[in-house]
């Protein structure tokens, strides 16, 4: 929950993403065995998802190794699940790739479901969870005030209220902006096969 907390996810998320990645494993499967049934990459690069596996596996490999140490030095693994997080948007763009092979309503609708779900966890997490975790199970808004008094007056709930407000907002921009990329994206390919065709037919 927050990326550092030992605090957990709701259930739903966990089990959203279960699925999610057990589909993607499933469409990665039938895009590299079914030779009839072959679907066109979302990557434009298509070594992409390779680079992708490689910078995991290091990862992985790394994080392996820092285990092995800290175990070895203090008897205990030292090794922060957040640590994971540099590997993240590559194991996402992996997955999203093997979730193409579904179909293209498939794939987007799962798309904007896990953007979706990292949003309200995110929330839900921060107002729901935390705040109340770390007051000692104060009610809003004393929670916040209550952890304001930790912090300078200058970071005080003023400052709580215009971060949340700006990340809203800036989520929202960038959601409008890829809309309309997608829609002038997709407009565009309708006219390319449109000249295709009238190109073929003279």
């Amino acid at each position: 929950m927050g990326g550092w907390s030992f605090l957990t996810s709701p259930p739903l998320v966990d089990v959203m993403m279960q699925i999610f990645c057990l589909m993607a494993v499933i469409g990665w499967g039938v895009y590299l065995a079914a030779k009839v049934v072959r679907r066109r990459s979302v990557f434009v690069d298509s070594i992409y998802p390779i680079r992708c596996l490689f910078l995991i596996f290091f990862i992985s490999l790394g994080l392996t190794w820092h285990i092995l140490q800290s175990r070895a030095v203090y008897g205990l693994s030292y090794t922060n699940s957040w640590y994971t997080c540099l590997a993240l948007p590559f194991t996402l763009a992996f997955a999203y790739g093997g979730m193409s092979s579904w179909g293209k309503v498939i794939a987007i609708s799962w798309g904007w479901l896990i953007v979706s779900l990292f949003v309200m966890t995110e929330y839900y997490g921060l107002l729901a969870v935390m705040l109340p975790f770390y007051s000692g199970g104060a009610k809003w808004p004393e929670s916040l005030d209550r952890l304001a008094l930790l912090h300078p007056p200058w970071l005080g709930p003023p400052v709580f209220y215009f971060s949340l407000a700006s990340s809203v907002g800036l989520l929202l921009i960038i959601v409008v902006r890829w809309y309309r990329k997608y829609q002038e994206e997709t407009r565009n390919s309708f006219l390319r096969k449109d000249h295709a065709s009238l190109a073929e037919s003279h």
